[in-house]
């Protein structure tokens, strides 16, 4: 049975540096989706971020999508979650 645990939390309060410690340790760790979508829009020369629905709902895509990844191991840990990204997707960006 999968059991998947999420790390959630304001900017600066640890998450990334709790999941780097897990990730040594040899546990099993989703990528921080997010930073995965500002990472590649900028490598393809984009602004960071597209207009902030269309982020939220890339954001939240791809969380869904590493969720069900997740199947069959039998720990994973993950930096924010489909919550989060609902979240976003409801809070109005000024």
């Amino acid at each position: 049975m999968a059991r998947r645990f999420v790390l959630t939390g304001g900017l600066g309060a640890g998450k990334t540096a709790v999941l780097d410690n897990l990730s040594k340790q040899g546990f099993r760790t989703a990528s921080d989706v997010a930073l995965d979508v500002i990472r590649e829009r900028k490598s393809q020369g984009l602004s960071p971020r597209p207009d902030p629905q269309a982020f939220a709902e890339e954001f939240h895509r791809r969380n869904v999508d590493a969720w069900d990844a997740s199947r069959g191991h039998e720990v994973t840990f993950f930096k924010r979650c489909s919550c989060d990204s609902i979240a976003v997707c409801w809070v109005p960006v000024r």
